[in-house]
């Protein structure tokens, strides 16, 4: 194959890593690239094949790593006197129907006072019942 048929390969593989971002398709890029210097040898499509494979085997892996950034696994205990906004109704019952977010994470609210709370009210952390939070107005006393 003449190498500027490897040069279009890396360029469309180039091209669907940019629309995916997964890095699974970068490592033939490359591959195709090396097989463009080679150019018509027969070597070539080998080189392409496990250059790409031992790529993304090998080097995603750390890329991935690197580039990507690791999930926060913050104790919501934290959360306890933190200021958030409700952005789904919480009813006044003791349920968790309502959200809110705090500290730019979505999190899964009740009322403390078991009063609705409107989507829109900024609100105080007052406790933390497993993994979802125990929240109450911030402008008005807590009383229960």
């Amino acid at each position: 194959m003449p190498g500027w048929i490897w040069v279009l390969v890396a360029l469309a593989a180039f091209a669907v890593e940019m629309s995916r971002g997964d890095l699974y398709v970068l490592w033939f890029g490359i591959g195709a690239l090396v097989a463009a210097v080679l150019g018509t040898s027969p070597f070539a499509t080998p080189v392409f094949l496990v250059l790409g494979v031992a790529l993304l085997l090998t080097v995603r892996p750390v890329a991935l790593r690197r580039l990507m950034p690791p999930p926060r696994r913050d104790p919501p205990d934290r959360l306890v006197g933190r200021v958030g906004m409700v952005t789904r109704d919480v009813s006044g019952q003791d349920d968790f129907s309502g959200q809110a977010i705090v500290d730019g994470r979505r999190w899964t609210v009740r009322s403390f006072a078991d009063r609705p709370i409107p989507a829109g009210t900024p609100v105080e952390v007052l406790g933390v019942e497993g993994v979802r939070l125990l929240v109450h107005p911030q402008d008005e006393p807590v009383s229960h």
